[in-house]
């Protein structure tokens, strides 16, 4: 959706806001203010459209207007979202600044207008008469509404309740559309009134204190009505409407009888009523309020499933709208009822639509879905209408203009015609034919929805189908699927979504590819160092692509003028993509090759080493990697025996710490001896010992008796040895285990890179050519010596036009040839076909035309060489598998099979026939050329 492209902050916090207070329909009036707000801030303060009064030519295959047959080969002009003209091509004018819109695949109809929806309704307020509630307040403009614009729906009419007796009045709007005031194109459509069973639950809000109707206040009890019944809905409809009449008000303020006496103002009531007795009240009732009217009202009766009653009463077929319903769930199976075989057998609904039209509701019958959730499949549900014998063009009707002639909107949508707007629906195919599709849908000129385009798939047909120049297939068909070949053969399975393009008596090729152009600068280009990157310079507005590849060329290669200097390959879509670079490097031959061609090897040599020297490392790095890969492995051998070890040591040293701990405890249990001595009092006993033995402590003697501190600290020197013994065999453990750890391989050395020579590993490696300019013979001997023999390079010589006096040679020397731009030459009177000589000598060979606007001309050069002898399969293969090939690109481009690009081309006839013209080009499946276009 585009319609917020233009909403600044501030206004999607009012629409936010707006949003949140959509919840109860009490809340209503809060909304329509904010949106009301929200809308004038558009208006004023919204950067505006660019109104250019540009002019869009769509062209289509078939074009349905809604209101007659279809027009073939049709134009319809379109300025600032208004249809001009429309008509079939060739019988309108089309203004030379026209922006040109190609629908070539598509069917185009009015955009689908819905009769009856319950789109974006609100809650059902809990009162059964609400004639002041208008859908449009409660309809929000900025919701996704892709769902149903997927279907081919553009206008809707919406409901503001689908379950109370009088929910209020309805409005038609547009589901898509850049300004939101525009997309409302009615905001009271009519008064809707339900009869059928839907409204009999309203909810009881109170116990009506007298009968059905009460002499003091008769409106009372239809405030509260429960509507069980069809004659208690009646009853208290014909209340209201006769207190409308005699001007009366209602006292209680619950119902408000003047927004019910502007809402009938309308001019529409619509009664929604299922079966004949419903149908019969709603004609009795709408009769009773047409006797209070001045104006003429306009009855639309929906949702009817039997119509016997209508059908009886002339008037009030020519005076009555009728929405039909299918009561048909698509793709899903239903128990109905088992009728009575005994009875008349009813109708079907499409039988009923089809005597309605005959007997005069010639545009008033239109056809919904019976739930939103099924609106989808709209276009199938219309077509089950043919059953009734109706014309396709009057099964679209009801689709289009008759509902638009129902709803009151018909100046502004559901026809295709000048003066509308222009909303329409490209098809897949034909209206209602089985598996046709929405493919795209359009409001007021632009775009809204469109098939996305890697899903969609199309299935060419044509009286031949060449894969490549050697294969064909007679009366074959193309699959696509999004930018890729599906399939290809005579006889293709599609999904029935499929768009189907037929072109009988034509034949498709594989598009062309042209070696050598000067395309996609819009001019020359020169200084190119083999370090440039041209592929994001590619010009998208360079007007000589769009002209070159209506010659059928597809894909194209660019180089420079300057030597070495590399090639790009790139596609000719309307932006073009870059396929390859560098796709070669480009040589020239020196004119003195007696000092060039050294010169020349030496350049060449320096590449070859530039490359070998990122071979080796490469190779090298394979070996490293492989090496660190098992380096890890026994590293982590080591690590874990390591780990055990240290555990084992961990182990130990607890061991010897407890050991040491034993003994210091032992040490410190020697001094409760001394302990003992005291008394419990604290005096010491030891006074009382008798004196020590002479000599005992006599001067001589220098050591005291140890004390219990003395005893403490010797343990703990004893342990602190005894773990330092253990640590220094722990260490030696580790030593020993580390002497046996595994040694890390040495990462080779990368090599400087540059960004210059990098396109000389390309080169070196096969997997680019070398692209050779040699003028004449000797130039030409030069290049294989030096590239190919010398080098061993893929080799594509340019420019040689006088190789074919040494074609033996060059077959044997495995080099390509690029011919052109010139095929046939005349050399002393003898007539030279190059690429037909190449052909005969089995040497490889492409085309190329040096040229840019005269790439288109390439074909008809190419053409002249197959009259002149060469073969138009070796000249297809040339142009098109050959060349992919020579520059590594088969998998890609080249020929048509599955899993390549859809690059293609259609031609009115065989390939290089003198009456074969182009007729389509497709570059990566989207059609970027067909015949009758401008250059």
């Amino acid at each position: 959706m585009s319609d917020l492209r233009h909403v600044s902050p501030v206004h999607m916090l009012l629409i936010w806001i707006a949003t949140l207070v959509k919840q109860s329909v009490r809340q209503i009036a809060v909304r329509m203010c904010l949106l009301a707000i929200l809308s004038a801030a558009l208006v004023q303060s919204a950067p505006a459209m660019a109104a250019d009064g540009a002019v869009h030519a769509f062209f289509a295959r078939q074009l349905w207007t809604g209101a007659s047959d279809p027009i073939i080969d049709a134009v319809m002009l379109v300025s600032e979202g208004q249809i001009t003209a429309v008509g079939k091509r060739g019988e309108i004018e089309i203004p030379a600044t026209a922006i040109r819109v190609d629908l070539p695949a598509g069917v185009v109809v009015p955009g689908f207008v819905i009769a009856e929806s319950s789109i974006g309704i609100a809650q059902d307020d809990e009162r059964t008469l609400t004639p002041e509630v208008r859908a449009v307040d409660g309809f929000d403009l900025f919701a996704d509404y892709s769902r149903y614009l997927s279907a081919g729906i553009t206008t809707v009419q919406i409901s503001p309740g689908q379950q109370r007796l009088m929910p209020g009045q309805t409005a038609v709007v547009k589901l898509a559309g850049e300004d939101p005031s525009s997309r409302i194109l009615s905001s009271t459509e009519s008064l809707r009134i339900i009869l059928s069973r839907e409204s009999a639950s309203a909810p009881r809000i109170y116990e009506p204190p007298v009968g059905a109707v009460s002499v003091d206040n008769p409106l009372d009890p239809t405030i509260p009505q429960v509507s069980q019944s069809l004659s208690a809905r009646m009853a208290g409809l014909r209340a209201v409407f006769a207190a409308v009449r005699t001007g009366k008000q209602d006292e209680s303020g619950r119902l408000d009888l003047d927004a019910l006496r502007l809402a009938l103002k309308s001019g529409r009531i619509r009664i929604s009523a299922s079966t004949e007795a419903e149908i019969r009240a709603a004609g009795l009732l709408f009769d009773e309020i047409q006797n209070g009217q001045d104006a003429r009202l306009h009855l639309i009766l929906s949702g009817c499933d039997q119509l016997k009653t209508v059908l009886q009463n002339e008037a009030r077929i020519a005076s009555t709208g009728f929405v039909l319903k299918p009561q048909i769930k698509p793709g899903q199976v239903s128990n109905p009822a088992v009728p009575d075989f005994d009875a008349e057998p009813e109708k079907e609904i499409w039988e009923f639509a089809a005597e309605l039209l005959q007997r005069g509701a010639k545009d008033a019958v239109a056809i919904t879905a019976d739930a939103d959730s099924d609106l989808d499949d709209i276009l199938f549900l219309a077509g089950l209408f043919k059953r009734g014998g109706l014309s396709d063009v009057q099964t679209l009707q009801l689709l289009t203009s008759n509902p638009a002639r129902m709803l009151g909107v018909s100046e502004k949508v559901g026809t295709l015609a000048a003066g509308r707007d222009a909303d329409f629906v490209v098809l897949t195919g034909a209206p209602f034919d089985s598996g046709t599709l929405v493919q795209s849908t359009w409001v007021n000129g632009r775009q809204v929805f469109d098939r996305e385009a890697s899903s969609r798939q199309t299935l060419l047909k044509a009286s031949s189908v060449y894969i490549n120049g050697q294969h064909q297939i007679m009366g074959g068909s193309v699959l696509i699927a999004g930018s890729q070949i599906r399939s290809v053969g005579s006889k293709v399975s599609a999904p029935a979504d499929v768009t189907i393009r037929d072109f009988p008596g034509a034949v498709i090729i594989p598009g062309f590819v042209d070696l050598g152009t000067g395309l996609g600068f819009g001019g020359a280009v020169s200084r190119i160092s083999l370090s440039t990157k041209l592929g994001d310079r590619l010009a998208s507005d360079d007007p000589a692509i769009a002209y070159a590849r209506q010659g059928g060329v597809t894909t194209a290669v660019f180089a420079a003028s300057d030597s070495p200097s590399p090639l790009l390959v790139f596609k000719l879509g309307d932006k073009p993509r870059l396929l390859k670079e560098p796709a070669g490097i480009r040589f020239s031959m020196p004119a003195n090759l007696t000092s060039g061609v050294p010169a020349l090897s030496k350049t060449l040599a320096a590449g070859k080493a530039y490359a070998d020297a990122w071979t080796k490392y490469e190779a090298e790095m394979v070996a490293y990697k492989k090496a660190m890969t098992e380096y890890e492995a026994e590293l982590a051998r080591f690590e874990a025996k390591q780990k055990a070890a240290a555990e084992k040591a961990a182990a130990e040293k607890a061991a010897a710490e407890k050991t040491a701990g034993q003994k210091t405890t032992a040490a410190g249990d020697g001094s409760s001896g001394q302990e003992a001595g005291k008394s419990e009092s604290g005096d010491d006993k030891s006074s009382e010992r008798l004196p020590e033995k002479p000599g005992a402590n006599s001067p001589d003697s220098n050591q005291e008796k140890p004390t219990a501190e003395d005893k403490q600290d010797a343990a703990k020197e004893t342990a602190e040895k005894s773990t330092a013994a253990s640590d220094s065999s722990g260490k030696k453990a580790e030593d020993a285990q580390n002497a046996g750890a595994p040694v890390k391989p040495a990462e080779p050395r990368k090599p400087a890179q540059s960004a210059a020579m990098e396109p000389y590993r390309e080169l070196m490696a096969g997997r680019i050519p070398a692209v050779v300019e040699a003028n004449d013979l000797k130039a030409v001997s030069a290049a294989v010596k030096l590239f190919r023999e010398e080098f061993k390079l893929a080799t594509i010589l340019v420019g040689a036009e006088q190789c074919y006096r040494l074609a033996d040679e060059l077959r044997e020397s495995g080099v390509s040839i690029s011919v052109g731009p010139t095929m046939v030459r005349r050399v002393e009177n003898e007539v030279i076909n190059l690429p037909q000589v190449l052909s005969s000598h089995q040497i490889p060979f492409a085309f190329q035309s040096n040229a840019t606007t005269g790439v288109r001309q390439l074909p008809l050069a190419v053409q002249y060489a197959v009259f002149r002898g060469l073969s138009a399969e070796d000249a297809l293969d040339g142009f098109t598998s050959s060349a992919a090939e020579l520059l590594s690109l088969q998998s890609t481009i080249g020929s048509l099979e599955a899993g390549k690009d859809a690059d293609l081309v259609v031609l009115s006839g065989p390939p290089f026939e003198s009456a074969s013209e182009v007729m389509a080009v497709m570059i990566d499946g989207e059609w970027v050329y067909e015949r009758g276009e401008n250059p």
